[in-house]
Protein backbone atom coordinates (compact mmCIF):
# COMPACT_ATOMS: atom_id res chain seq x y z
CA UNK A 1 0.00 0.00 0.00
CA UNK A 2 2.89 2.33 -0.75
CA UNK A 3 3.19 5.25 -0.24
CA UNK A 4 0.71 5.02 2.62
CA UNK A 5 2.48 2.06 4.28
CA UNK A 6 -0.34 1.34 6.68
CA UNK A 7 -0.02 -2.43 6.46
CA UNK A 8 3.14 -4.24 7.52
CA UNK A 9 3.33 -7.92 6.69
CA UNK A 10 6.04 -9.33 8.93
CA UNK A 11 6.38 -12.79 7.36
CA UNK A 12 5.65 -14.30 3.97
CA UNK A 13 6.06 -18.01 3.31
CA UNK A 14 5.02 -20.39 0.54
CA UNK A 15 2.30 -21.55 2.96
CA UNK A 16 0.73 -18.11 3.53
CA UNK A 17 1.36 -16.40 0.17
CA UNK A 18 -2.21 -17.06 -1.03
CA UNK A 19 -3.52 -15.06 1.94
CA UNK A 20 -0.99 -12.25 1.31
CA UNK A 21 -1.61 -11.79 -2.42
CA UNK A 22 -4.73 -9.61 -1.97
CA UNK A 23 -2.65 -7.15 0.10
CA UNK A 24 -0.11 -6.84 -2.72
CA UNK A 25 -2.21 -4.36 -4.66
CA UNK A 26 -0.87 -1.92 -7.16
CA UNK A 27 1.06 0.97 -5.66
CA UNK A 28 -0.77 4.30 -5.41
CA UNK A 29 2.43 5.93 -6.66
CA UNK A 30 3.91 5.43 -10.12
CA UNK A 31 6.04 2.28 -10.03
CA UNK A 32 7.97 1.38 -13.18
CA UNK A 33 9.37 -1.75 -11.52
CA UNK A 34 6.13 -3.74 -11.56
CA UNK A 35 4.97 -3.19 -7.99
CA UNK A 36 5.45 -5.53 -5.06
CA UNK A 37 3.34 -8.41 -6.39
CA UNK A 38 5.89 -9.59 -8.95
CA UNK A 39 8.84 -9.02 -6.63
CA UNK A 40 7.29 -10.92 -3.72
CA UNK A 41 6.07 -13.85 -5.82
CA UNK A 42 9.53 -14.20 -7.40
CA UNK A 43 11.16 -14.17 -3.96
CA UNK A 44 8.72 -16.83 -2.69
CA UNK A 45 9.71 -18.99 -5.67
CA UNK A 46 13.38 -18.36 -4.81
CA UNK A 47 13.02 -19.51 -1.19
CA UNK A 48 11.03 -22.55 -2.28
CA UNK A 49 13.93 -23.63 -4.49
CA UNK A 50 16.55 -22.58 -1.92
CA UNK A 51 15.09 -23.07 1.59
CA UNK A 52 18.27 -21.81 3.26
CA UNK A 53 17.70 -18.34 1.75
CA UNK A 54 15.85 -15.62 3.64
CA UNK A 55 14.76 -12.41 1.92
CA UNK A 56 14.27 -9.13 3.76
CA UNK A 57 12.15 -6.26 2.47
CA UNK A 58 12.57 -3.01 4.35
CA UNK A 59 13.00 0.71 3.81
CA UNK A 60 16.53 1.84 3.19
CA UNK A 61 15.48 5.41 3.93
CA UNK A 62 16.07 5.10 7.67
CA UNK A 63 19.66 5.55 8.79
CA UNK A 64 21.27 2.29 9.87
CA UNK A 65 18.56 0.02 8.42
CA UNK A 66 20.92 -1.86 6.10
CA UNK A 67 23.42 -2.51 8.89
CA UNK A 68 20.62 -3.64 11.21
CA UNK A 69 19.30 -6.07 8.62
CA UNK A 70 22.76 -7.47 7.90
CA UNK A 71 23.25 -7.93 11.66
CA UNK A 72 20.22 -10.21 11.78
CA UNK A 73 17.64 -7.75 13.06
CA UNK A 74 14.24 -8.35 11.51
CA UNK A 75 13.01 -5.18 9.85
CA UNK A 76 9.99 -4.96 7.61
CA UNK A 77 9.05 -8.23 5.92
CA UNK A 78 10.93 -11.54 5.89
CA UNK A 79 10.28 -14.11 3.17
CA UNK A 80 11.38 -17.64 3.98
CA UNK A 81 10.51 -21.28 3.33
CA UNK A 82 11.65 -22.80 6.63
CA UNK A 83 11.46 -20.97 9.95
CA UNK A 84 14.74 -20.90 11.87
CA UNK A 85 14.18 -21.98 15.45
Amino acid sequence: DYPFCKTLISEITPQNISQIIPALKESAAIDVTGGMYSKVTKMVQLVERNPEVRVSIFSGMEAGAIEQSLSGEFLGTTIYAVKNE
